[in-house]
């Protein structure tokens, strides 16, 4: 009952504050004004980087095995739910997809680790880093690593 007369109340000032006379005696105070939303939360438009392996495989998991509402889950990782469902029921129609989705994580961790080796190994032996294409073709002569040079890029940085 409360919440429904304060809002008569603020529609009120709302409706008297462009006469020159107000009819209540308080002015609407900014504190009055309560936003529903958190400030930047209706921005449209912001592009969120693609989900990782791990990202994938935890949604999966929260879902099937934790049984976490797919709309709870959905608001986390900023996707739709339908994507969440897409995700899942993909897992449940094909149990290797959650093993390949495992494999790929094991995968991108081996590079890293090679990629790493590769890079101390070159500052140990020349004391500075070559271009990214001499690192690329050492990874694979020595290690039978292919890998793209915007990847590599990245895991040098990091």
């Amino acid at each position: 009952m409360n919440g429904l007369q304060d809002t008569f109340r603020l529609s009120k000032k709302l409706q008297n504050r462009g006469e020159e006379r107000p009819t209540l005696l308080n002015p609407i105070q900014i504190s009055e004004y309560i936003e529903p939303t958190n400030i930047g939360g209706r921005k449209r438009g912001r592009r969120k980087n693609k989900l990782t392996t791990d990202e994938k495989i935890s949604i999966v998991h929260k879902v099937i095995y934790q049984l976490l509402p797919v709309k709870d889950v959905a608001l986390e990782f900023r996707i739709t739910q339908a994507y969440v469902c897409n995700l899942v029921s993909k897992t449940k129609k094909n149990p290797k997809f959650l093993g390949d989705m495992i494999d790929k994580k094991e995968q991108l961790a081996l590079e890293e680790v090679k990629v790493r080796e590769a890079v101390t190994e070159c500052l140990h032996k020349d004391g500075y880093l070559s271009c990214i294409n001499d690192i690329k073709d050492m990874l694979e002569k020595d290690h039978g690593l292919s890998i793209k040079p915007w990847r590599l890029l990245k895991l040098v940085h990091e």
